[in-house]
C-alpha cells in the first residue's frame, strides 16, 4: 500500500523505491544506476551473477518506476534515505556488495558512511568525483580549474529550458549513445534529474563520506580511459585517502556496456 504524498512531506517518511530481484541464494548485490537512467542497465551484469548471488536492481528516487516527488532537493541525503528505507522494508538485510554507476556511487558512499557494518564491498563504475575547494598551491591550480570546468558545464546543462533539455538528451542518445550512456529524460523525470545533478553531483559529499568509511572496506573503482565525465586523478586521490581501494582502468566511455560486465563480475567475486 502506498503512503499518501502529504505524509511523506509532513512526517518526512522516505519513499519506497522500485526494485527487481534476480537469484535466490548467495551474497546480496545491490545495483545502483546513474543520473537519468534506471535499474535495467544492469540486466546483463546481473544475469552473469544471479547463479551465485542475490541481485537487486534499484531504480533510484525520481528515476525509472520509483516515485518522483516534486518537493525534494534530490540531494545525497534524500537518495540515501529512500535507499536505506527500501532495503530495510524489503527485507534486504545483512552485508551487501554495492555495484554502482556514476551518481549511484555517490549515493552508495553516503550509505556506507552511515551504515558501515551493512556493506561488505563496493564496486563503483565511472565515479564522478569533483573537488570544489580552492587550490592553495600553484601545482594544483590547474587541477582545480578542471574540476571547476566540469561544475560550470553541469550548471550550463541545468540552465537549459525543460523542452530543450529533453530534446537535446534524445538527440545525444541517437547520435552519441556511447558517450552519454543510457539516458532516459522526459517530462516526468526532468525535475528529479536536474535536481539530482545540482544537489547530488555538483554539491556532492563523496570525499567527506569516504573519510567516515572504515579503512579496511574494499572498494574497486572501475573507470573508462575514454570517459569524458571522470577525472582519473581524483580517483587516485580516493585511493590515496582510502588504501583499501583498487583502480581498474578499462577502454570504454561513461557507460554500462558489454565491455564493463567482465571487470564488474571479476571485482564482485574478487578478494584483494
Amino acid at each position: 500500500m502506498s503512503i499518501p504524498e502529504k505524509f511523506h512531506r509532513w512526517l518526512r517518511i522516505p519513499y519506497t523505491l522500485h526494485i527487481e530481484r534476480r537469484g535466490k541464494r548467495g551474497p546480496l548485490v545491490i545495483f545502483l544506476h546513474g543520473l537519468a537512467s534506471r535499474g535495467d542497465i544492469w540486466d546483463e551484469t546481473a544475469a552473469e551473477l544471479m547463479r551465485s548471488y542475490r541481485c537487486v536492481q534499484v531504480d533510484l528516487l525520481g528515476h525509472g518506476a520509483s516515485p518522483k516527488p516534486t518537493k525534494l532537493l534530490y540531494d545525497t541525503a534524500d537518495h540515501e534515505r529512500s535507499l536505506a528505507w527500501t532495503l530495510f522494508w524489503r527485507g534486504l538485510w545483512g552485508k551487501k556488495i554495492f555495484v554502482t554507476h556514476s551518481m549511484g556511487g555517490l549515493v552508495a558512499l553516503r550509505y556506507a558512511s552511515l551504515h558501515p557494518r551493512s556493506v561488505k564491498r563496493m564496486v563503483l563504475v565511472g565515479l564522478p568525483v569533483y573537488r570544489r575547494a580552492e587550490a592553495k598551491d600553484e601545482a594544483r591550480k590547474f587541477e582545480a580549474t578542471l574540476d571547476k570546468g566540469f561544475l560550470v558545464f553541469y550548471r550550463a546543462m541545468r540552465a537549459l529550458p525543460k523542452s530543450a533539455a529533453i530534446r537535446s538528451a534524445k538527440a545525444l542518445m541517437r547520435a552519441l549513445p556511447r558517450l552519454v550512456g543510457s539516458t532516459y529524460l522526459d517530462e516526468e523525470t526532468w525535475y528529479p534529474a536536474v535536481s539530482s545533478l545540482a544537489h547530488t553531483i555538483e554539491l556532492q559529499t563523496a570525499l567527506a563520506d569516504l573519510d567516515k568509511i572504515p579503512g579496511d572496506l574494499k572498494i574497486t573503482l572501475i573507470y573508462g580511459r575514454l570517459d569524458q565525465l571522470v577525472l582519473s586523478r581524483n580517483l587516485k586521490l580516493v585511493k590515496k585517502n582510502h588504501p583499501s581501494t583498487k583502480l581498474v582502468p578499462i577502454v570504454t566511455y561513461h557507460e554500462i556496456s558489454p565491455k564493463t560486465v567482465r571487470p564488474i563480475v571479476r571485482a564482485v567475486k574478487q578478494h584483494f
